[in-house]
């Protein structure tokens, strides 16, 4: 219906009248979309407030100071104003810095629903709400207006019919022209320009701006993306955007109760991060009452589970200045205090926290469901909780949230494909240290029964084993179950990189348990054997280099270690200086003397020798003095073995000979016919004659009574 000047003008001053004098009932406020009548309508308004006596004049300035340092975040005005505009559906909201007559003025800008004269009383007036009777609303229109003054003033909004001053009283403004790029009047958007004090500090608005990060934007209703423009390129500064894909349907229980919630993947593509965000409605009960805030029948939860791994935060729409180191994001509707700088210790808010436990805990259900490796991202950890917050919301974290998804995941959670999946209880995995030892195999060979988790269902950052722990109903393997693997004989054990073996020692070093590993076959040799490491009662040595004609070479004393542990790499080094530490690996027996020392240690195993190595052993003995003959000899004889002939019995058999006291070789020599005399005839099996190898091939002199009576060699 058209309608004249004149008549707007009138339609203005009742709207106005019916404003003051019926709020907050004005459902039924009849507007006229015309500047006549937006100008009559503020107007009044001002007029009305200015007619109020002076001590409520006094109330309202000193309410408004008192909103004004309401917080000492410098930008806390932004952060209202995106929710104001999220609670207006706006889906883009810019901020941009203006010189404006040598005056600085910060801009705010929201493509929501436009401003009614219902928002103009709501924007004059502190502590006024339009929201007072919508449960779903977090901003707040008076308050979140005057945190902008602590920036400056006085405030002018734009918005088609709307161009007022937010002073004392409202006063009509000259409308805003159109900026390319940042405001469009045409598209009836809501501006904001806040003339700023000379002691704002402008720099710090970019960074201000660039730390929201897209993560601020994910529990918003509406709003995908937040801009900071600059006004003479029109390019963006800080351009925080997220796009929605893939939103479903899905059944969660909270609290036993099976309700309906909704899933969305929210895209940052710059940092190509994603959230999927679970949200639902849970029921209230009767009594339930947010502080100052209108309480509907349900009130909202959210989980945010980042694919790439980032601290998540506390929500309440926008994140809260409150301390959270969890890898989700979690939204309730809270009760924070006038500031929001903390939340009330009030048992609404401790509702909230268990509630986003059993949210937490279903929205792991679900990606476990879907997608295993990232699944495990979305469970906090004990170590999560932030030990520089308040007694109470640690234990909110550890109790609620924590202790509630943890029991439900003990008991719910299954792994594996369809019909082999498998309960926690059924479920056995292997400590960090073991994660390149031991494989799946591996793990159900030493755990019979049991399953263990594929490699494909792990995430890359070890959470999955650190939860699997604090749930503590899986089967954990240490290095000391690992270590019978070893006893596994070399068919059913197969074959293996070389670095498995390097990394087994490793481990084993890790846990302590390094003695106990070289008792094993556990190192791997040049010639593709294992075998464990010769100690030091042992006439055997690891060496990293061999030379084949050497004494020790040629008596078979050298073990050459293959090359994996020679290796530059640090887990090599680790092995290779540990073993070298432990007296198990030198460098080399190049001299026969030291060959000769290592034959002489064997006390623990002996060394069995053919004929040419026998005849090596004699040269080399005959080049000592009688004195380090007697002191080797004796310790050399009780650490060989060598083929020989038993009176009576044709076949050849394996004999040590005896310790006793040595004679020089010349003098065993001289009483080589006289033991033959006595019927002891001494042979090498396999030799042309027994003057070939001679009584000089029995370093180790007489026999014992009990032996003559038995053998010969």
């Amino acid at each position: 219906m058209m309608t004249t000047a004149s008549e707007d003008d009138r339609l203005g001053r009742e709207a106005a009248e019916q404003l003051v004098h019926s709020w907050p009932e004005v459902s039924d406020l009849k507007e006229v979309e015309t500047l006549e009548f937006a100008a009559a309508a503020v107007g009044r308004l001002a007029e009305l407030i200015a007619e109020q006596p002076a001590i409520f004049q006094a109330s309202r300035r000193g309410s408004e100071r008192g909103a004004e340092s309401l917080s000492v975040r410098p930008f806390q005005g932004i952060m209202e104003s995106i929710q104001n505009g999220d609670d207006q559906e706006a889906s883009e909201f810019r901020v941009a810095l203006r010189l404006k007559r040598r005056r600085r003025e910060l801009l705010i800008v929201h493509n929501g629903a436009p401003i009614s004269l219902v928002h103009v009383g709501a924007m004059v007036l502190p502590w006024v709400s339009t929201k007072i009777d919508d449960p779903l609303a977090s901003g707040r229109f008076g308050i979140g207006q005057n945190t902008l003054r602590a920036l400056g003033g006085p405030i002018d909004a734009h918005c088609h019919p709307y161009h007022f001053r937010m002073d004392e009283v409202p006063v009509i403004c000259p409308p805003e022209s159109e900026i390319a790029g940042f405001y469009n009047p045409k598209g009836r958007e809501t501006l904001l320009s806040v003339p700023l004090d000379a002691e704002v500090d402008t720099t710090a608005l970019e960074p201000f701006m660039a730390d929201l990060g897209t993560r601020a934007l994910v529990f918003l209703r509406s709003i995908r993306r937040v801009a900071l423009i600059d006004l003479k390129s029109g390019a963006a500064t800080v351009d925080h955007q997220l796009h929605g894909r893939r939103r479903r349907a899905v059944q969660l229980q909270v609290h036993g109760r099976e309700l309906e919630g909704d899933v969305i993947e929210l895209t940052d593509r710059a940092r190509h991060q994603t959230y999927t965000r679970y949200m639902v409605e849970v029921p209230l009960k009767a009594d339930e009452r947010r502080h100052n805030k209108a309480t509907g029948p349900t009130t909202t939860l959210g989980v945010s589970v980042p694919r790439q791994p980032e601290q998540g935060l506390l929500y309440d729409r926008l994140p809260l200045p409150v301390a959270s180191n969890l890898p989700v994001g979690l939204n309730a509707q809270f009760d924070p205090d006038t500031a929001r700088s903390t939340l009330n210790e009030k048992t609404w808010n401790a509702h909230r926290f268990s509630e986003l436990g059993e949210l937490l805990a279903e929205a792991a259900l679900d990606l476990f469901g879907r997608d295993t490796p990232r699944a495990w991202g979305a469970v906090p950890l004990l170590h999560d909780v932030p030990d520089t917050t308040s007694e109470w919301l640690q234990e909110r974290y550890v109790v609620d949230v924590i202790g509630r998804c943890h029991l439900r995941l003990a008991d719910e959670l299954r792994l594996g494909e369809g019909d082999d999946q498998c309960a926690l209880d059924d479920i056995v995995f292997e400590n960090a240290d073991l994660e390149s030892v031991l494989t799946v195999g591996d793990q159900e060979r030493l755990a019979s029964g049991l399953s263990a988790v594929p490699h494909a269902r792990r995430d890359r950052h070890g959470r999955w084993r650190a939860l699997l722990q604090e749930l503590a109903r899986s089967q954990m393997l240490d290095t000391e179950d690992a270590l019978n693997l070893l006893d596994i004989d070399d068919a059913d054990l197969g074959e293996r990189e070389p670095t498995w073996y390097v990394a087994f020692a490793a481990a084993a070093i890790g846990a302590d348990m390094f003695t106990e590993f070289c008792a094993r076959r556990g190192v791997l040799l040049d010639d593709g054997s294992r075998i464990s490491p010769p100690g030091r009662d042992e006439p055997q040595s690891l060496v990293t280099r061999d030379e084949p004609q050497s004494l020790a070479a040629r008596l078979g004393l050298t073990l050459p270690i293959h090359p994996v542990y020679i290796a530059g790499d640090k887990t090599a080094r680790l092995v290779r200086s540990k073993l070298e530490d432990e007296k198990l690996l030198v460098d080399a027996y190049d001299s026969d003397r030291d060959a000769l020392a290592l034959l002489a240690r064997g006390r623990r195993r002996r060394i069995r020798l053919e004929d040419e190595a026998l005849l090596s052993l004699r040269s080399s003995l005959e080049q000592l003095s009688e004195d380090q003959q007697r002191e080797l000899g004796p310790k050399i004889g009780g650490a060989i073995e060598l083929r020989g002939l038993q009176y009576g019995r044709p076949r050849a058999s394996r004999i040590s000979p005896p310790r006793s006291t040595v004679r020089p070789i010349a003098s065993l020599a001289r009483r080589e016919r006289r033991r033959e005399s006595n019927g002891w005839r001494l042979i090498t099996h396999g030799c042309s004659s027994a003057r070939e190898v001679g009584v000089s091939s029995v370093p180790s002199a007489c026999l014992s009574g009990s032996a003559r009576r038995r053998s010969h060699v």
